[in-house]
């Protein structure tokens, strides 16, 4: 395995795959310790990591997010971790049974959730394909076109309905493996990573959706906003909140049996007087 690579399931537990990334940091910045380590994950004993690895002590779900930050676990580590520790610590046999299918859609995402390429943010930008796209992530999807625009309520032309699949398919964003159609990935998240230009795009399209679904029932949607005064300097610690609790909303709610797709928009920013940048 080559220096910094390696899945989380090229490994026989998460403890073995914290192990071998911190010793991969270690190799990259010899700075780094667990000394090093536990002040990043804002944990009291430098010791507290080598018993975890060691089998000595286990990982809450909220240590699990600890970890991941001390270790700079990118979002599917992070979430493939905090999954497998829950799995570890519950009880409950039906959450038990929800995290194991949890991880085994995490594995098929293993592959593809990396930086999304250029051509794939323009085409799931417009949010008729980026619905027809998700829609072949429910257990109820049919891979024909009058399914698609019955789900749509008729509102887009078969035609175009498609055109849309093709486009899907061509671009490798529908995985087609001989029988079925899959989604590259679990989810479509967007962020601060995008090129500007696709970054304005894809959320001048999802905000317009947004003041469209206020003409929807208010049960199917939920707007609010609060303002008020932060210092910036907090900026990367408000954004390690919103990832987790992003996190949390869709490993609980997540539902491949529906076929309605929500969008969670959460920003945070500087109001400066007449827009200006």
């Amino acid at each position: 395995m080559a220096e910094g690579q390696g899945s989380f399931f090229d490994f026989q537990g998460y403890r073995e795959f914290l192990n071998h990334k911190f010793k991969t940091l270690k190799r990259l910045k010899p700075q780094f310790s667990a000394r090093y380590f536990a002040q990043r994950a804002g944990i009291q004993s430098p010791s507290y990591f080598n018993l975890v690895v060691k089998g000595k002590r286990n990982l809450s779900v909220d240590f699990a997010y600890r970890f991941a930050a001390g270790l700079d676990l990118n979002d599917l580590e992070t979430d493939c971790l905090v999954t497998a520790v829950e799995l570890e610590t519950t009880d409950n046999s039906l959450r038990k049974r929800h995290l194991q299918d949890r991880l085994v859609m995490l594995r098929k995402a293993d592959s593809s959730v990396e930086q999304m390429p250029a051509d794939h943010v323009e085409i799931l930008s417009d949010l008729i394909n980026l619905k027809i796209y998700l829609l072949a992530q429910s257990t109820q999807f049919k891979f024909h076109v009058d399914w698609i625009h019955r789900e749509f309520g008729g509102e887009v032309d078969k035609e175009e309905i498609r055109r849309r699949m093709e486009v899907l398919l061509q671009s490798g964003l529908w995985l087609w493996d001989g029988s079925e159609v899959k989604a590259r990935a679990p989810s479509i998240k967007t962020g601060s990573y995008l090129h500007n230009k696709w970054l304005a795009q894809t959320h001048r399209h999802l905000l317009e959706a947004a003041t469209e679904s206020l003409h929807s029932p208010a049960e199917t949607r939920i707007h609010g906003g609060r303002t008020f005064l932060c210092d910036p300097k907090r900026m990367s610690e408000i954004e390690r909140r919103f990832e987790k609790f992003r996190r949390d909303i869709e490993h609980e709610f997540e539902d491949l049996n529906s076929t309605k797709a929500f969008q969670l928009q959460m920003s945070f920013f500087e109001i400066k007087p007449g827009g200006s940048r």
